[in-house]
């Protein structure tokens, strides 16, 4: 199994057609953001509450907590940018890019997915992603993978499967591909990927766009 999402080609072209610009941010990171893998602490949630990992992103401004939050439900990612009195020791991340911070998030993040069997026709299929208003589904017998709107499954019979299983399902989100956009495959782990990099995305524009298009570098509480 690997290990670090693959940033190949078919990832590329749909980050450069869903989210223009971000390539760039990808492959030639900023130089004043660096990351770290911890909670955002919000709205007193405590860290016991929730296994769930978030990105915390470090910009030199140490009045605004920046960060990714990660959901357990779409649309999975939501950037945090917020005033921080808190006293923090730490001054930078320990990473400088997105890819293995991710891969720590997405690695407890992915258990949070579907892994329910659905019969049709004798035909054997898993459903392994809930995405809002489609599943990423596998199909059993020939071990490919689609995007489908949730409502042709809805009146289907969904049995939940065992650990073992789950743990396959898991691996499957890391490398089966199915069909996101015409001519564009990407695996699960991709598409989250994604959607991790829109939000850091905003923040590359809070902090490094032009000064038109934003009229202040810190929130007001």
């Amino acid at each position: 199994m690997k290990e670090i999402v693959e940033l190949d080609i078919s990832l590329l072209r749909y980050l450069k057609k869903t989210i223009p610009g971000s390539i760039d941010f990808i492959t030639n990171p900023p130089k004043n953001f660096t990351y770290a893998v911890d909670y955002l602490l919000l709205d007193n949630v405590k860290p016991e509450t929730t296994d769930l990992l978030d990105l915390k992103i470090f910009t030199g401004n140490p009045l605004v907590l920046s960060g990714i939050k990660t959901l357990d439900k779409h649309p999975w990612f939501k950037f945090i940018w917020i005033p921080d009195e808190r006293k923090d020791n730490d001054t930078e991340g320990q990473y400088t890019d997105m890819i293995k911070p991710f891969e720590i998030i997405y690695d407890v993040l992915a258990n949070y997915f579907p892994c329910e069997l659905v019969t049709v026709n004798k035909q054997e299929y898993v459903i392994i992603f809930d995405d809002y208003h489609d599943y990423v589904i596998v199909d059993r017998q020939t071990n490919t993978a689609f995007y489908d709107e949730k409502r042709n499954w809805y009146k289907l019979k969904r049995k939940s499967l065992g650990r073992n299983a789950r743990l396959e399902c898991k691996r499957l989100t890391k490398e089966v591909r199915f069909e996101i956009d015409e001519n564009i495959k990407i695996t699960t782990e991709q598409l989250l990927f994604a959607k991790q990099v829109r939000e850091g995305f905003k923040l590359h524009k809070i902090y490094n766009g032009t000064k038109n298009e934003y009229e202040k570098k810190t929130p007001t509480p």
